[in-house]
């Protein structure tokens, strides 16, 4: 596996997920449970593709892929993000190179493994996100044990 790198993300995603942390500090609704015309959030909308025939994270909207980062967060705590970003600052540092999008999924899965200590091949699988066999075996090194809870079957509460 490459040299991890910066962790890179869908265009908005990361930005967004300080948005949210700034709406939850401030005690405002997450933009996540605002629904549509036929009363969908985006939460239902992405769970709703995710056990679908040939998914994978590119079928998701912008804001639905948040829900798969939002999972991480209501599994491991709301200081999972930041903590994540220390763990990658303090291991590997920048050096400004960009990754490949497929380095940049294995950082992804590996770091937030790291993050979590837990191993996470499984929630990036059924996401379908595509972390490579290398990436994989990345994490399996790290003989980390399963998540004590699956962050898939987590959901933000509507209110």
């Amino acid at each position: 596996m490459a040299a991890p790198s910066r962790i890179a993300t869908a265009p908005g995603v990361t930005v967004n997920i300080a948005s949210l942390a700034v709406q939850r500090a401030f005690g405002q609704r997450s933009r996540l449970l605002d629904t549509d015309a036929e009363g969908s959030d985006t939460w239902d909308r992405a769970l709703a593709k995710v056990n679908t025939p040939s998914f994978t994270v590119t079928n998701l909207e912008l804001f639905e892929r948040l829900t798969a980062l939002e999972q991480l967060r209501l599994a491991f705590g709301d200081d999972f993000w930041p903590r994540m970003n220390k763990v990658t600052r303090q291991k590997w540092m920048s050096n400004g190179y960009h990754p490949t999008r497929e380095t940049a999924y294995d950082n992804l899965a590996l770091f937030a493994s790291i993050t979590a200590n837990a191993d996470l091949r499984g929630f990036f699988s059924a996401w379908g996100m595509p972390v490579t066999e290398q990436g994989r075996a990345a994490i399996a090194d790290l003989n980390l044990p399963l998540p004590a809870t699956d962050p898939t079957t987590l959901r933000e509460p509507r209110p």
